[in-house]
């Protein structure tokens, strides 16, 4: 069974990241399942799903409201 871990990031959305017996994670917003990323280790993964909010709230701030 895939470990799942919740992470609060101060955007306050949370991340399930798991890791697959082929021991890569993947890992997606909850609250914006568009926003996905794998690597090799959970902070890799946390790292680039964090990059990506920010490059959605700064491409389409109208998108803002759902991260507060």
């Amino acid at each position: 069974m895939p470990e799942t871990i919740y992470v609060r990031t101060p955007l306050r959305v949370s991340f399930d990241i798991r890791k697959d017996p082929s021991g890569l994670y993947y890992g997606h917003v909850r609250e914006y399942p568009g926003i996905l990323s794998q690597g090799r280790s959970r902070t890799a993964v946390r790292r680039k799903l964090v990059s990506l909010l920010r490059e959605v709230v700064r491409e389409h701030p109208e998108e803002l409201p759902l991260f507060r």
